[in-house]
């Protein structure tokens, strides 16, 4: 499961596997999630190919999500100088 399942299905696509988005309506919202059917002819390589392309994109996801909240804050600190600024004159 993932709040998004858009982006870690387009990733794994990339890589050459085939897992589908599930979303509203399909689930619940908030139960989104990404589709993976293992079958016998995977190979133990496969599964340790899509799990590491998981761990990939959720790492990258993460550095992106906390670069964004830095860049999100920086942003919030120069509006509250700029408020500040402008009180005191």
């Amino acid at each position: 499961m993932t709040s998004h399942p858009r982006p870690l299905s387009a990733f794994l696509l990339t890589l050459g596997m085939n897992a589908r988005p599930i979303t509203w309506p399909t689930v619940p919202k908030g139960k989104d999630r990404v589709r993976v059917c293992l079958h016998a002819g995977n190979t133990r390589e496969d599964v340790e190919r899509l799990v590491e392309g998981v761990v990939e994109w959720a790492e990258d996801a993460l550095i992106g999500w906390q670069q964004e909240r830095m860049r999100m804050k920086q942003v919030s600190a120069t509006r509250l100088v700029g408020v500040l600024l402008e009180s005191k004159l």
